[in-house]
């Protein structure tokens, strides 16, 4: 079992101005408030996750996050809260 590690994580995301944009990963924009009104707060992000280590090189791991919006998505989007599910693998050398 010592291979075996459950972990929840918290995250605060915030813009870096309030004339800012929400990029995905691959730098695409998927909301912006060009008037500023909306604020910097995108939300909280919370993750339950395990990870279990295979050998000293390779882990897999699965999580669940949940985003409960802030003020930014509440303006900006929708507003609506997202939960999704996420596999993970690292390979070190």
């Amino acid at each position: 079992m010592k291979a075996l590690k459950a972990s929840l994580v918290g995250h605060s995301w915030r813009l870096a101005s309030a004339t800012d944009g929400l990029y995905n990963s691959a730098g695409a924009l998927i909301a912006r408030a060009a008037d500023g009104l909306a604020g910097t707060h995108v939300g909280e992000e919370l993750d339950a996750q395990g990870v279990w280590s295979m050998s000293k090189e390779i882990q897999l791991g699965a999580g669940v996050g949940h985003i409960f919006p802030g003020a930014f998505l509440k303006h900006a989007t929708p507003g609506r809260s997202y939960t999704f599910p996420y596999l993970m693998a690292a390979w070190s050398f």
